[in-house]
């Protein structure tokens, strides 16, 4: 398929997560094509190689030339400056100050190119699949890290930099700023590998099989999960939080525990109830709100 550029373009979406990353092409906000490659740990030049090599595999493979993609959107994790197409810092994948947009413009000859974040792509996705059901949403995602987003009335607030929402850099324990002691730190899944040496996916198979060890591991982590969701719907007041990512999505228990500790702060005497839904989207939230963004003529293009 060879298309013009314009309405009946080829628009490129990334989602870059800690492990996996997705290539999408999309054509009027349908996803016609997907990759997926493991993201790779050994630096963002390395990261790059295998892009590229997946992009014109599913280029050749779709029978679609990579002159016919009119944009692209990149959604990635970590601190971002949208403005310049920067990723400034993503600690799961130890990248720093990555002039992306940048570099992918000259690996890809493609001019029109916008980073974003990628728990705004999850959150925007999700509210918009709920046809305008909540005037708010909370967005977090709990994978190999933490982050949440915000949405009011279909447009993310982003804060005065575009840093709101790293949730997962915040305090839990003490009364000093210690990096060791985030929430990233205790209830994500990078966190559970690190301490445990096995991947809440492994802990889940034993809890089955009756491990009360590994079970517990999950709930405790989920608890705190809960935890952040209550202290962050004590400030916003949303109308709905929708959790996300592979940990959430993809361990009952976890899942469970975070439930169960909103339930246990619901109050009937103030008529209060935090309502906490799994994606309905799952790991394709990321991915559906950057082919949504990179259809839209609203977005704007940074060097």
């Amino acid at each position: 398929m060879t298309l013009n550029s314009g309405v009946d373009a080829i628009h490129l979406a990334v989602d870059i997560g800690g492990t996996k990353t997705i290539i999408a092409l999309a054509h009027h906000k349908k996803i016609i094509a997907t990759k997926q490659i493991p993201t790779s740990s050994g630096g963002f030049d390395e990261f790059q190689r295998d892009f590229y090599l997946a992009f014109t595999t599913l280029c050749t493979e779709s029978n679609i030339q990579a002159s016919s993609i009119a944009s692209a959107v990149v959604a990635a994790p970590g601190l971002l400056d949208l403005k310049t197409g920067v990723i400034l810092r993503a600690i799961n994948l130890d990248w720093n100050s990555v002039r992306i947009v940048e570099h992918f413009r000259a690996l890809l000859g493609i001019e029109r190119i916008q980073l974003a974040s990628d728990k705004s792509c999850a959150a925007l996705a999700e509210f918009s699949t709920r046809n305008g059901k909540h005037k708010s949403l909370l967005y977090f995602t709990a994978s190999t890290g933490i982050s949440c987003a915000l949405v009011i009335e279909g447009k993310v607030w982003g804060g005065s930099n575009n840093f709101a929402g790293e949730i997962g850099q915040t305090i839990i324990e003490g009364n000093e700023i210690d990096r060791t002691k985030t929430l990233e730190r205790a209830a994500s899944g990078g966190a559970i590998f690190r301490d445990w040496g096995r991947s809440a996916a492994d802990l889940e198979i034993e809890a089955d099989e009756g491990n009360a060890e590994s079970r517990n591991i999950l709930v405790e982590a989920g608890k705190t999960l809960g935890l952040a969701i209550f202290n962050q719907m004590q400030i916003l007041d949303c109308d709905v939080c929708v959790v996300g990512g592979g940990l959430a999505l993809g361990s009952d228990i976890y899942f469970q525990a975070v439930t169960k500790t909103l339930e246990s702060a619901e109050s009937s005497s103030v008529q209060r109830r935090y309502f906490v839904e799994r994606s309905v989207l799952g790991s394709d939230a990321v991915i559906l709100g950057a082919v949504a963004l990179a259809n839209s003529h609203e977005g704007s293009y940074h060097a």
